[in-house]
């Protein structure tokens, strides 16, 4: 079997990714899946994200006109004729995934690329997500990319919304950050719990004491996604009110239910967001997206009606040959024909028959 993990950035996916790839493969590295991202002074214990589906998803991003930073908000027709046959065509660069049986892999960018990539996998591959705290995120995101908050919980909000109502299956289980790296430890034993279920049910050969191999894994040190940072964002209070509040229904929502009307909150949400985040002359941020989609959308439209236009014509042609047809002679003498076979021949055939 294979697994995604999936979660906005800085949401602690390589904390989660490494936790099942130790728990699953113990301490082999992941060249089953070609070369991981290199660490960096941000992810000092490794990305657990390979190359090869990184760089993918960046294709796939700047199809739709988008970046990782700067997600799109229409979700593009990944089924449209000419994409899925560009899709078919980059097969190729997931060799790894496609002739290696067991693997686990992460990248954020799935919350946007995940419908494209199960039409390139040719499967709907079982997934795991994480959820973190919207300023927690923005936070992490500023002190490593320096983005503005705005931006940061744009990111959040988009990446998550895709996420949950996306085309593809939901993630099997959700679980939150604050309790995979709690010092609580009913909050850390009850996330072991459930990724212990999910190994089961996805790698049912290697069911065996994973409780206590995900439990060696969360102390090792791998704490290296909590922030710890006290940076104030300068969000003005309705903002920061709007999102305490959609992060507390979140939190319910994933440990009463298992996040299972996620997808009703994020779009529930993404309009009052989007309000907050891009108020009056603020859109524009957004606003090339916008366009592209729009153009994207008016060249699918354009191609319907000049395929319409043809049908139109060749149905015409049609319709003048056919008249054509019934005003010839030799039409009306088969009509004739056949009026005279019917006067003369069935009354014989009934008689034969008597």
């Amino acid at each position: 079997m294979s697994v995604f993990v999936l979660g906005c950035h800085r949401s602690g996916t390589s904390l989660l990714a490494t936790i099942l790839r130790r728990a699953i493969l113990g301490d082999k590295d992941s060249s089953r899946l070609g070369p991981d991202i290199p660490r960096s002074a941000d992810n000092k214990h490794g990305h657990a994200e390979s190359e090869s589906l990184m760089l993918l998803n960046e294709h796939l991003l700047s199809i739709a006109g988008a970046s990782w930073h700067q997600p799109y908000l229409l979700r593009p027709d990944w089924e449209e004729k000419d994409t899925l046959a560009h899709l078919s065509s980059l097969r190729s660069r997931l060799d790894y995934h496609l002739s290696t049986q067991q693997w686990i892999d992460k990248d954020p960018r799935l919350c946007l690329t995940r419908d494209a990539v199960a039409h390139i996998l040719l499967t709907d591959i079982p997934a795991i997500a994480i959820l973190r705290h919207p300023v927690e995120v923005a936070q992490s995101l500023y002190l490593r990319n320096g983005f503005a908050p705005a931006k940061s919980l744009l990111i959040w909000l988009l990446y998550n919304y895709h996420l949950y109502n996306c085309s593809s299956s939901l993630p099997h289980y959700t679980l939150l950050h604050a309790d995979l790296v709690s010092t609580d430890l009913e909050h850390r034993n009850s996330c072991s719990v459930l990724l212990e279920d999910f190994l089961q049910q996805t790698f049912p050969q290697n069911s065996t004491s994973l409780s206590s191999q995900i439990s060696a894994c969360l102390d090792r040190g791998l704490l290296h996604c909590n922030a710890g940072s006290t940076h104030q964002l300068g969000l003005d209070a309705a903002t920061t009110q709007f999102f305490n509040a959609l992060w507390q229904d979140i939190g319910t929502e994933v440990r009463q239910h298992q996040g299972r009307a996620l997808a009703t909150a994020f779009s529930a949400a993404l309009p009052q967001g989007l309000s907050h985040l891009l108020p009056g002359q603020r859109t524009p941020v957004y606003g090339h997206h916008i366009a592209h989609q729009r153009e994207c959308l008016e060249r699918r439209l354009q191609q319907t009606e000049n395929a319409l236009h043809t049908t139109q014509i060749k149905a015409q042609d049609l319709e003048q040959t056919l008249q054509g047809m019934r005003s010839s002679r030799l039409y009306r003498l088969s009509q004739a024909g056949r009026r005279l076979w019917r006067r003369l021949w069935r009354p014989r055939v009934g008689a034969d028959h008597s």
